[in-house]
């Protein structure tokens, strides 16, 4: 199939930059493998000529893979009526909200979209946590917040609060328009999350992501999340491939919208924190 222009997947051509290499890589592997890390039976883009000429530089065949996310994200049957042409991935992110039952504002821009998402899911993402994830993920946000910044949100002097008032904090991160350290650690955390819960695996070869699994990513079941009639699971769009596509380009989207400083920053963080080793 081939790639109908998309302006909300056109920045995939210039994810050959350092701080998104890695990104590009996992975005071809959530693709092309499964949940036990086997190929796709549904998979077609590897079986393109740019795959097999250019692979594994990614950059080289950009388009190919977004011809693939376009054709992943299509029902089967509107696509033959439409002549085999795939869906543009703003659609692709509109039905991925639907089905994570998720309220946004359709006529928003795409990335305010993707912001919409992420905030949401957080809730489901912080009902997932344990009390020891709980109170890791509490002492992670105090770290990077000043004494004054604690005591607003009413975390000062607190070793530990209910899920309740820290969905309420989360939230009140990610909806800030300025962006921080914090809100970015936060916002590709949730996106790891979702990425692992539907494809029950780790991303690969990032090193911030390894760390963010080995503490809050073992495989979680959204399937309760994803509403769909036996009619849909046969001629739909491939749910457990489009919904962590839409969460890992909301990822890189961020990255590629944010300066390399702060991509530099977290993976300081990163590096200099000691993360203890729990899984779901």
């Amino acid at each position: 199939m081939n790639y109908i222009y998309d302006k909300d997947l056109e920045f995939l051509k210039y994810c050959n930059r350092y701080y998104l290499k890695d990104d590009l890589d996992n975005l071809v592997h959530i693709l092309i493998y499964d949940h036990n890390n086997k190929r796709r039976l549904t998979d077609e883009l590897t079986l393109s000529n740019e795959f097999k000429k250019f692979y594994p530089c990614h950059v080289k065949y950009w388009k190919s893979i977004a011809a693939e996310i376009q054709r992943v994200g299509s029902n089967s049957i509107m696509r033959t009526l439409r002549g085999n042409i795939g869906v543009l991935y703003r659609d692709i992110l509109l039905n991925t909200c639907k089905i994570m039952k998720v309220k946004v504002n359709k006529k928003e821009p795409t990335i305010k979209i993707e912001k919409s998402l992420i905030e949401q899911t957080a809730e489901k993402y912080i009902d997932c946590l344990n009390e020891k994830q709980k109170i890791i993920l509490l002492n992670q946000i105090k770290k990077e917040l000043s004494v004054d910044e604690q005591k607003k949100l009413g975390l000062y002097n607190q070793s530990n609060i209910d899920k309740d008032l820290l969905k309420i904090i989360v939230k009140k991160i990610l909806h800030k328009v300025t962006i921080g350290s914090l809100q970015y650690q936060l916002f590709i955390q949730i996106t790891t999350w979702i990425v692992i819960s539907f494809t029950g695996q780790a991303l690969i070869n990032t090193a911030a992501s390894q760390l963010l699994l080995s503490t809050f990513g073992g495989p979680v079941t959204l399937s309760s999340a994803i509403a769909t009639t036996s009619f849909q699971i046969f001629t739909g769009p491939s749910y457990r491939i489009t919904i962590p596509v839409v969460f890992h380009i909301a990822s890189m989207r961020k990255k590629y919208k944010n300066p390399p400083s702060i991509f530099r920053r977290i993976a300081h963080y990163f590096s200099n924190t000691k993360i203890d080793y729990i899984h779901f």
